[in-house]
């Protein structure tokens, strides 16, 4: 993955994802099937959903060669658009995202990733630095 930026909507961030993400009135196209010929690809997309439509797209099992991305749970609350339980992704170089456990949608904004994760797991840098 490279160039992590935030992505922003009329109702505040939604993400940090890489270059290509485009945010269009609820749709967050976050992966593509083809991430490079260099990192590899990506393929069995999940979609997680709100009452807002689509919040993300992600892999059960996104494979580098740096290392894996392990995806986010679909489960998505009917009531709040609350997306539980996501997973860490990983590399060689260590922990690049958390996922919060109980992460809130609300009306457009995702707090998804953090530029420091936790200083035992390392930390991930919003830059157009590649693994």
């Amino acid at each position: 993955m490279a160039a992590f930026h935030e992505v922003r909507s009329q109702h505040g961030t939604l993400a940090v994802f890489n270059d290509d993400v485009r945010f269009d009135h609820g749709t967050l196209a976050a992966c593509h099937d083809e991430v490079s010929r260099e990192h590899g690809t990506m393929a069995a997309f999940h979609e997680v959903r709100s009452q807002h439509g689509t919040l993300a797209v992600f892999n059960d099992d996104v494979r580098f060669d740096h290392g894996t991305l392990a995806a986010c749970h679909d489960e998505v609350s009917r009531e709040h658009g609350t997306m539980a339980a996501f997973h860490e992704v990983r590399s060689q170089h260590g922990t690049l995202a958390v996922f919060d456990d109980d992460v809130r949608f609300d009306h457009g904004t995702l707090a998804a990733c953090h530029d420091e994760v936790s200083r035992e797991h390392g930390t991930m840098t919003a830059s157009a630095k590649r693994l």
